[in-house]
Order: C-alpha cells, then sequence, then structure tokens
C-alpha cells in the first residue's frame, strides 16, 4: 500500500495526508499541489479538485479521486479500488527514437543464434512443424524509457520474438531475452522467413504512464464486487489500452487471464501490423521486482485483434 493509499484507507482521515502535504512543500516537490487537491476531496464535496493526469497525479490517484469525488458516496471506496490497480505503460504509434521500436532488425549479441521455433515458449504445441524455422522479430524496449512513478526501475532491452502458425494448428510461441545494460550489441538483419512471420517495416512509439484496473472476472473479484458503484467510476478513468508493460493484463476475446493476484501483466505486444494476433505475458510481481523479466508466463494469445 503506498503512503496515499494507507492516508484514505478510512475515509476523512486525512491527517497524515495532510502531513505528507507538509512535508512535500518543505522540500519545494511539485506533487504537493497534487496531495492539496486531494485532501480538498476528502474533506469536503470534491469542488475544489482538479484534474491532473501527468505522471504523478495518475500514481497518486488523482484521476481516479477526481471520478469518485462526483458523488462523496462513493469515497469509502477510493482506497480498496486504488489497492487493486497497477501502474503501467501504454504503447501507441509513434516516431522511431532511441533503441524502442517494433519490427524491422534487432540489435542482438554477436554470437546469439536467431530465435528460431524450438526455443519458443507455446501456446499449442507445434509438434509437426521444423524446429528449426526462425521467429519474427516483434520489438526491443529499452527499460529505461519505461520509469515512472510506481514503475519498477529497470535497466536493459527487452527483445521478443514470436512464430506465428495458422493453417493447421494455429498457434503463436515467444522468446523473450533482456539484455543487461552494457552488452554488446550489434545490428542483426532479420532473416527470409514465410508469410506469416517475415520481417515488417520497424516503427516506433509513444509512451503514456496509466494507472490500470483489473478485470472484473480476475483475481480481485471480490473486492470489485463489494465497491461495484465506485469500481464503475474510477473505471471510466482508468486505461484499458491493449498494448503495453507493467500494470494488468485485461480481458479481450475471453476472461481475465491473470493466473493469480500475485501475477501481473509483464507484456501485451501485437506480432504484426494490424495486430491480428496478440501476445499476453504475465509474470509474478516477486519475479518482476527481482528484474528476472524472462520468468513470465504466456497466458493469453488474441488471434482476431480483440
Amino acid at each position: 500500500m503506498t503512503r496515499f493509499e494507507a492516508s484514505v484507507a478510512a475515509p476523512g482521515q486525512v491527517g497524515p495526508l495532510r502531513r505528507y502535504r507538509d512535508e512535500l512543500v518543505a522540500a519545494g516537490d511539485s506533487r504537493a499541489r497534487v496531495v492539496t487537491g486531494l485532501i480538498a476531496a476528502l474533506e469536503g464535496d470534491g469542488s475544489q479538485l482538479e484534474a491532473d493526469d501527468s505522471p504523478w497525479g495518475v500514481a497518486l490517484g488523482l484521476p481516479v479521486a477526481c471520478a469518485l469525488a462526483a458523488d462523496p458516496g462513493l469515497l469509502a471506496g477510493l482506497a480498496p479500488v486504488l489497492r487493486t490497480t497497477r501502474m503501467g505503460v501504454e504503447m501507441v504509434d509513434g516516431p522511431l527514437q532511441g533503441r524502442t521500436r517494433f519490427f524491422g532488425d534487432p540489435d542482438l549479441p554477436p554470437a546469439l543464434p536467431w530465435p528460431v521455433l524450438a526455443d519458443c515458449r507455446m501456446w499449442v504445441a507445434l509438434d509437426e512443424v521444423d524446429g528449426g524455422l526462425p521467429c519474427r522479430f516483434v520489438c526491443q524496449l529499452d527499460l529505461r524509457d519505461f520509469r515512472g512513478p510506481g514503475l519498477p526501475e529497470l535497466e536493459g532491452l527487452l527483445s521478443v520474438f514470436v512464430f506465428q502458425e495458422i493453417d493447421e494448428v494455429g498457434s503463436a510461441g515467444v522468446v523473450l531475452h533482456h539484455f543487461p545494460e552494457g552488452t554488446d550489441l550489434v545490428r542483426r538483419p532479420h532473416p527470409a522467413c514465410d508469410e506469416v512471420n517475415q520481417r515488417l517495416a520497424p516503427s516506433g512509439v509513444t509512451l503514456r504512464v496509466v494507472r490500470m484496473a483489473p478485470g472484473r472476472d480476475g483475481p480481485w473479484q471480490s473486492v470489485l464486487e463489494e465497491h461495484e458503484a465506485a469500481w464503475d467510476a474510477a473505471a471510466e478513468v482508468l486505461a484499458s489500452h491493449l498494448y503495453g508493460m507493467f500494470g494488468h493484463l485485461r480481458g479481450t476475446t475471453g476472461a481475465d487471464p491473470t493466473p493469480g493476484a500475485d501475477f501481473g501483466r509483464l507484456l501485451v505486444v501485437p506480432c504484426d501490423e494490424e495486430g491480428l494476433l496478440n501476445v499476453h505475458l504475465a509474470i509474478q510481481e516477486e519475479a518482476l521486482a527481482a528484474g528476472r523479466l524472462t520468468a513470465f508466463e504466456l497466458v493469453w494469445v488474441d488471434y482476431d485483434g480483440a
């Protein structure tokens, strides 16, 4: 539980939040303005509260507090709802810049063999397909780009490769490499692949720090049912975009695929330019905090872009 969430665990008990505000003011920290607005919402009817969707405003729960302050009766659900949410980074189309990008050619250690089907963690086994067939390079993510309030402090390059098969079984597999900062990397040309896994033109992304809500039918169902009205109001302003790192997985063509409450989203990425195939990777919070990013589970594959 964050200091903010602890402050509002009992509605109306804003003493700890005031002390936090005073500490921020004394330090000249701009977050003081955000916390001041939260105090106003908790002490009154929310009329003095102003939305702030900056990364710190999002991390402190200000957009959620704004949504609930419209009906002071919902504020009792603010802390429980916030405790089910998680910070994440959403990815949308953007310019090519830095090392973070989708498709094209990857930066890899010179001696690392190109990933093939046999290296993949599979959704459905492809026992009748040649395991030596090369994968498609999907993306490489500079983890320094994915930092912000409430997010893990990770470094290095996360590279994702996918193998798709659509004619016989209909399956996909994922290879994920985490190269620590300082690893010797060189640009490697994409090998020739079949039509489904061929190289695609490179594209960039724009990143946005968000607070994400879990799915209704996931491991947090009992909390959401107890505070359903507050959750409904909060859900209107919480992120639901599909692609990104960290935060929560979200149900798409099926139920919430999160294996348990100790799991969160590591990554959800499109495997083609149209987003017709998307892979969902989950990771235990303990592994994420320790930087063991390859300890993921492939928990869902979308074949229709839902």
